[in-house]
């Protein structure tokens, strides 16, 4: 297995160095199934905070923390960064519209999209304003403008670019999450996924309409051409649902990862000892 180490690298790297030779020490031994018939080469770690990864369409990938995001190309090189601490922390990033990035900011209940080179696209949007006091989760919308999923009302809302409400489910009973993880919104071809973490997912159809309740009880929810990309005890693995076919991207005894997100390109996964990047 070939590794190649970025030329960015800092003292806090070398102190995990040790770590991190064990790890490479027994991912040699373990069996990797690639995305493709092409071998993964580990090609990148990073061991600055990171709170979030995400990866878009066109296989670029996403870190972020505190009020910070930094894209970055297929082989791990900085793109761009954006950060504005007057939004407060950073949420959650939805980058599945690339040319389109939202940025949710849950404390000050606020949205900002960014543009391709992380640029605004227009003003941030005050989600009081529109008469939520409480969102929970936020996602980028294919149709145009996003989805939003009300904590007090207990309702996921689609916004068109005008703001207009243009889809609402009916009330939802839903379980309670008490581990402090943020809920999740994302599109997917023609339906919503909201992932309540370590309880279940739901599933609602462009209108709105509830169509399914799926008992996967994941922290993260990443999707890649349909599958749930996940982590487990000494894996990370794609499963079709429910409950279908699994896809192993990488098996290691020990390996705890907290999530993971794939592309065209490869995969990056987030661990208590940094953030890696496999690339085939």
């Amino acid at each position: 297995m070939k590794l190649l180490f970025s030329t960015s690298l800092t003292s806090s790297t070398f102190s995990t160095f040790s770590t991190f030779s064990t790890f490479l020490s027994l991912l040699v031994l373990s069996t990797v199934f690639p995305l493709s018939s092409a071998a993964q080469t580990l090609i990148k770690k990073w061991t600055l905070p990171v709170s979030g990864i995400t990866s878009d369409a066109l296989g670029r990938w996403y870190l972020y923390n505190s009020s910070r995001v930094t894209k970055y190309a297929p082989n791990g090189d900085s793109l761009y960064t954006y950060s504005d601490k007057t939004l407060g922390t950073i949420g959650f990033v939805d980058a599945s519209d690339p040319f389109r990035i939202l940025l949710f900011y849950p404390g000050l209940n606020r949205i900002q999209f960014l543009d391709k080179t992380l640029s605004l696209l227009g003003s941030p949007i005050y989600l009081n304003d529109l008469g939520h006091e409480n969102i929970t989760a936020a996602a980028t919308s294919h149709l145009g403008g996003f989805w939003v999923f009300d904590g007090v009302a207990q309702k996921l809302i689609h916004y068109d670019h005008q703001l207009q409400q243009t889809a609402m489910s009916p009330t939802l009973t839903l379980p309670e999450s008490d581990n402090g993880r943020p809920w999740q919104l994302t599109e997917s071809e023609d339906q919503v996924l909201l992932n309540i973490p370590e309880k279940e997912i739901r599933v609602f159809d462009l209108f709105g309409n509830p169509l399914k309740r799926i008992p996967l009880p994941v922290s993260f929810l990443h999707l890649y051409q349909g599958k749930f990309c996940l982590t487990g005890p000494d894996k990370i693995f794609m499963q079709e649902e429910p409950l279908g076919q699994i896809t192993i991207l990488l098996k290691q005894p020990g390996l705890s990862a907290f999530e993971v997100t794939v592309s065209s390109h490869g995969f990056l996964f987030r661990s208590a000892d940094g953030v890696f990047l496999f690339q085939q």
